[in-house]
């Protein structure tokens, strides 16, 4: 692909992107639902028309826009917004880890048996500490 023709990708991405973004407002759905579906539709999966084929930095570049998108929305937040929610939030944190550690253990114990719960038992903090011996005097 040359350069002409890479501008013009570019220049139609860019002229799709502003389209979507007032699509999905008149919508009234999120835009990055748009995008990520222009985006599936140029792909190299679907239409062909961008070849891709450089799997490890996408997922290098959808880290940092992770991160760069969770940090805009913290600061963002006020605690205004977020307190009507932090109790709902926290239970379903705990609750939602305590339950996956559950499903977890009792589907792995079965399947990979007692070896591999001492493995991994043995890893575990609580389980390596010693009792303090008893000495006789």
């Amino acid at each position: 692909m040359g350069i002409a023709q890479q501008v013009l990708v570019a220049g139609a991405l860019l002229a799709g992107g502003v389209a979507a973004s007032a699509l999905a407002m008149h919508m009234r759905v999120p835009a990055l639902l748009l995008f990520l579906g222009i985006g599936i539709v140029i792909g190299s999966e679907v239409t062909g028309w961008v070849p891709f084929s450089d799997y490890r930095l996408a997922k290098n570049i959808g880290i940092v826009a992770l991160a760069l998108i969770l940090f805009d929305g913290g600061l963002r937040a006020g605690w205004h917004e977020i307190r009507p929610v932090i109790g709902v939030s926290l239970s379903l944190a705990i609750v939602g880890t305590l339950v996956t550690a559950a499903i977890t253990g009792f589907v792995a114990a079965p399947l990979l048996g007692p070896a591999c719960c001492r493995a991994c038992a043995s890893r575990e903090p609580a389980c390596t500490l010693r009792r303090p011996s008893r000495s006789r005097r």
